[in-house]
């Protein structure tokens, strides 16, 4: 079966741009009007030898489903049958290449539009501002960014209030203040825009909406975040978004690298299937998608923490199945660093000629420190790869073991019995943890007050839904979420109550009659929202110091202890 790139390939992007245009020769190329922008003198050339075409004035170009996302502003289904009828292919042949197209709400609409009319202000004041001598021209030159890279990325400027009032810009394009706040382009209060003085990242999903922003800052010296980004919101869920991936999804190779910038960089180079992810906690969601990819390369950075990310990455990976390598990084830099700097092409495929196997880079994680006579390290080490390993799949724990016993010089028969021997104790700690964390759930919820006054009060007042995102508290049951869920997609997008939400609603709000027991103004309800949060933090450690009372294994005593110091922290923070 043919990838979504083959058929790319196999139609003439001439015949495909003449459908919407007349092309004009032009020595070896062909030239016609962009319909883009106001276009008085044909711009967009078309290259039939490299199947490519370019817009001059819009600096815009690509293949020839790009031409008809970009330019004839087809959506990604639309795009896809026009190509397979070009080709000649028989269009159900292909149908697992469609995407099953969702219904927006009216809330869904508004906030894709302001987020769209956003990405075109940040632009449009991009390109405006790098022709001055500015702070943003100064980043833009340091991290060589060119004009065909913006464009070709949308990347933006949101200007401080005293440059340029941008959401003045926005209502006058009918955006409401409470969308603007909802799709974070205003603060919560709604008195200051989100993004001030930031390169801007828009980020897509899929069909090439655009469904969140990440703001860099442009001045080092000053004190603030490097990065800030939207936050959750009706279009934006972080854990279904690759960045990106509406631009790399045709390829049947993708590579991961750290961060935006990487990306872009590689573009430069000609390598646009690479992807990077929104953190590395992969959801069934993302898993899906990259599994439909033939082979996966994973470039992070190459110090600590890049380390950390790949093996959780890689843990991920060989618990679905997915086929992938990394790449070996001996520069101390990342991609965006590599290949700006000279020669950074040719060690960019000096990079990508040297891929490890997964199963390769997990045993030098954890023995690269490890000598072969070093009986105890060993002894160690083996317990915290079984652990991190836990995998049913036979032949991945044979390939470990068989590598391991040539590395450590070590027969492989003791190696399987103390590899085996750990894999059944962590699968009875598991059980353990199972048991207790059941016997907690069973307990903790039916006296939380806040957490029922809190869902009583929206559904008493609607309007507070996206004043504050409270999608992050620790709800005490599965239950809560659920009926919280169900009350904001009945507000929002007209979607029938749950019958356990029903009855939800009419067994608390006898409990609530009088108005004081409800929060009645914004103020009363963040403040609930607030006393809420707090409670939820408090059970949660609650159930942390059950867990690690209840656990023996100095492993997962660790990571319980690291949870609890950083929600202890958080708590300190915001005191």
């Amino acid at each position: 079966m043919k990838s979504i790139n083959d058929i790319v390939k196999k139609v003439d992007i001439v015949n495909i741009v003449s459908s919407f245009a007349t092309l004009n020769k032009s020595g070896t190329s062909f030239k016609t009007t962009c319909n883009v922008h106001l276009d008085s003198s044909p711009s967009l050339f078309v290259n039939p030898k490299k199947q490519i075409y370019k817009c001059f004035v819009c600096d815009h170009g690509g293949d020839a489903l790009d031409y008809l996302m970009w330019s004839q502003k087809f959506d990604w289904n639309q795009a896809i049958e026009f190509l397979l009828k070009a080709s000649g292919e028989e269009v159900d042949n292909y149908r697992h290449f469609f995407h099953n197209k969702r219904e927006y709400s009216e809330l869904e609409k508004k906030l894709l539009k302001a987020s769209s009319d956003a990405s075109d202000l940040f632009n449009y004041f991009l390109n405006i501002f790098i022709e001055e001598d500015n702070d943003i021209l100064e980043f833009i030159k340091k991290r060589k960014l060119t004009k065909e890279q913006i464009n070709q990325f949308k990347l933006g400027y949101a200007p401080s209030l005293e440059e340029k009032n941008y959401i003045e810009q926005l209502e006058k394009k009918s955006n409401e203040k409470s969308v603007l706040i909802n799709a974070s382009l205003l603060n919560e209060n709604g008195t200051r825009p989100f993004f001030n003085k930031r390169l801007v990242f828009p980020i897509f999903d899929e069909e090439n909406n655009v469904v969140a922003f990440s703001g860099r800052k442009v001045l080092e010296n000053i004190e603030a975040p490097k990065y800030i980004n939207s936050k959750e919101s009706l279009i934006f869920k972080k854990s279904s978004i690759i960045y990106n991936y509406n631009n790399a999804k045709k390829y049947e190779d993708l590579i991961i690298v750290e961060g935006f910038m990487d990306v872009i960089s590689f573009s430069k180079i000609g390598f646009n299937n690479v992807v990077a992810l929104m953190g590395t906690s992969l959801s069934s969601e993302i898993i899906k998608k990259l599994k439909n990819h033939k082979e996966i390369l994973i470039f992070l950075d190459n110090d600590q923490a890049g380390i950390k990310a790949t093996l959780s990455i890689v843990k991920e990976f060989l618990k679905n199945g997915i086929n992938a390598f990394i790449l070996e990084n001996k520069y101390s830099k990342d991609a965006d660093q590599i290949i700006n700097e000279e020669n950074g092409q040719q060690k960019i495929l000096n990079i990508l000629s040297s891929k490890i196997k997964m199963v390769d880079y997990i045993i030098w994680c954890f023995f690269k420190d490890v000598s072969k006579n070093d009986y105890e390290n060993i002894k160690k080490s083996i317990i915290e790869l079984s652990y991190f390993v836990k995998t049913n799949d036979q032949f991945i724990k044979l390939e470990i073991i068989d590598k391991l016993s040539q590395k450590l010089e070590i027969d492989k028969k003791l190696i399987t019995s103390y590899f085996d021997l750990n894999l059944v104790k962590f699968k009875q700690i598991e059980n353990e943890v199972n048991v207790v964390n059941d016997s907690l759930s069973k307990k903790r919820f039916d006296n939380s007050l806040n957490t029922v006054k809190l869902l009583i009060s929206i559904w008493k007042n609607p309007s507070f839904i996206g004043l504050l995102n409270i999608d992050d508290i620790y709800w005490p049951e599965a239950k809560y979420k659920k009926i919280y869920k169900d009350i904001k997609n009945y507000f929002e997008s007209k979607q029938n109550l749950s019958k356990e939400t029903i009855i939800f609603l009419e067994n608390n709000q006898k409990k609530f009659s009088s108005k004081e027991s409800l929060a009645q103004n914004k103020a009363s309800f963040n403040e609930l929202v607030l006393r809420t949060k707090e409670e939820s933090n408090q059970r949660k450690l609650l159930d942390i110091n059950n867990l690690m009372k209840k656990t023996s294994n100095d492993i997962q005593r660790k990571e319980l202890l690291k949870t609890k110091l950083d929600l202890l922290s958080k708590r300190k923070d915001k005191k």
